[in-house]
C-alpha cells in the first residue's frame, strides 16, 4: 500500500519542476489502470476472442493493476490510462480489458477524490479505446455527461489545448488539476464546451509489443533518442510485456496445480499471470532509469510492485 511519500511529489517538489512543460517532466502511468477491477462477475465483452468457459483462465492475463486508481495515484502516478466500454451486458459504462470492470462512475470518483484531496498535483486521464457501443458520436455524449457531473468544476480543473504547453506552475495559477486526453478526435473537434486534448495531435504512445525482457530491452535501446526527446508531444513508453500465448497455456496449467496443491508448492520461477511477468519488464525499466535513460511518461504494469521505480522517476525530474 502507498507509503505517503509520493502521495504529493509535484507539490512537493514544485520549485524545482514548476519551470516545467508537461512534456518536460518524467511520469509515471499504470497501464491498463482500470483492469485491476475486471471479474467474470462483470462479463466478457463481445469484441473478446475469448471463449466465455475460458473468462475465469483468460482474467488473470487480463489484469495489469493490483490496486485501485486511488492507491495508483496515491502512489505516485500522474498518468491513468483508461479503457472505456458499453457493456452489451447491463447497458453501463465500464472499463475494460477484453473483461469488463468497474463502472466508469466509480473510476471517476476516486481520480476526483485524489484531485479534491491534494490539489497540488496534475493528472493527466488518458479515455480511450471505445470498443463496446460506440458506433456513434451520440454515445460519447454519456461519457461527457458523467464526466460533468462526477467533476461539477470541470471547466475550471480541465486543462485546455491552448495550456498545453504552459509550465506546470501556470497551470497549477490557473487551478487546472486534470489534462484530459479524448481517444476520438470527432469528439474532441466537436465537443469544445469540454476541455479536451487531442491524443493524435498533442501525445505518441508507441507500444513495442514484446514478449519478453530481452526484446524489450532492444527496443527501448532502439527507440532512446526519440522517447528522451519529447518534440513537443507527449511521449508514452510502454514498457510492457505482452504474454505469448504458449506462456498463458503453462502458466495455467501451473496456476491449477498449484490451487490443488493448496499453495504447497507455489512454482513461483514461471509467471501465471500478467502482475508476475510485469516483474521482468519493471527491473528492466528501473535498469534504465538508474542509468540515466529519460522517459516522459513511463508506462508499468503492477504499478504496486514498483515503488523504487515510481521514485526513481520522480528524482529524475530534480
Amino acid at each position: 500500500m502507498p507509503s505517503g511519500e509520493m502521495t504529493a511529489w509535484m507539490g512537493d517538489h514544485s520549485s524545482q519542476i514548476g519551470d516545467k512543460s508537461i512534456c518536460e517532466l518524467s511520469l509515471v502511468g499504470s497501464h491498463n489502470s482500470g483492469s485491476y477491477s475486471i471479474s467474470t462477475d462483470f462479463g466478457i465483452g463481445k469484441f473478446s476472442p475469448v471463449p466465455r468457459f475460458l473468462g475465469f483462465f483468460f482474467v488473470r492475463w487480463s489484469k495489469c493493476q493490483s490496486v485501485d486508481l486511488y492507491s495508483q495515484l496515491l502512489l505516485g502516478v500522474r498518468y491513468i490510462d483508461l479503457r472505456v466500454c458499453r457493456s452489451h451486458i447491463d447497458d453501463k459504462l465500464r472499463t475494460e480489458h477484453t473483461v469488463y470492470g468497474e463502472l466508469l462512475e466509480s473510476l471517476f470518483a476516486q481520480i476526483k477524490r485524489f484531485v479534491d484531496e491534494h490539489p497540488t498535483e496534475l493528472v493527466v486521464l488518458f479515455a480511450h479505446k471505445f470498443r463496446s457501443g460506440f458506433r456513434d458520436l451520440t454515445r460519447h455524449t454519456d461519457v461527457l455527461a458523467m464526466l460533468k457531473s462526477s467533476f461539477p468544476d470541470f471547466g475550471e480543473i480541465l486543462t485546455r489545448d491552448e495550456e498545453f504547453h504552459l509550465p506546470f506552475s501556470e497551470l497549477k495559477k490557473r487551478g487546472r488539476k486534470i489534462m484530459l486526453f479524448y481517444g476520438n478526435e470527432n469528439v474532441v473537434r466537436v465537443c469544445k464546451e469540454t476541455p479536451m486534448l487531442s491524443p493524435e495531435a498533442l501525445q505518441h504512445d508507441p507500444w513495442f509489443n514484446q514478449q519478453d525482457k530481452k526484446g524489450l530491452d532492444d527496443a527501448l535501446k532502439t527507440n532512446k533518442p526519440f522517447l528522451d526527446s519529447s518534440k513537443g508531444k507527449l511521449i508514452v513508453c510502454q514498457a510492457i510485456l505482452s504474454p505469448k500465448p504458449l506462456l498463458t497455456v503453462i502458466g495455467g496449467i501451473f496456476g491449477i496445480l498449484r490451487f490443488l496443491l493448496c499453495g504447497i508448492i507455489t512454482f513461483s520461477f514461471y509467471p501465471q499471470n500478467l502482475l508476475m511477468l510485469a516483474k521482468s519488464a519493471n527491473e528492466l525499466s528501473a535498469e534504465l532509469v538508474a542509468g540515466g535513460t529519460r522517459m516522459n511518461v513511463l508506462l508499468v504494469d503492477d504499478v504496486a510492485s514498483c515503488e523504487a521505480l515510481v521514485k526513481a522517476v520522480v528524482k529524475s525530474n530534480l
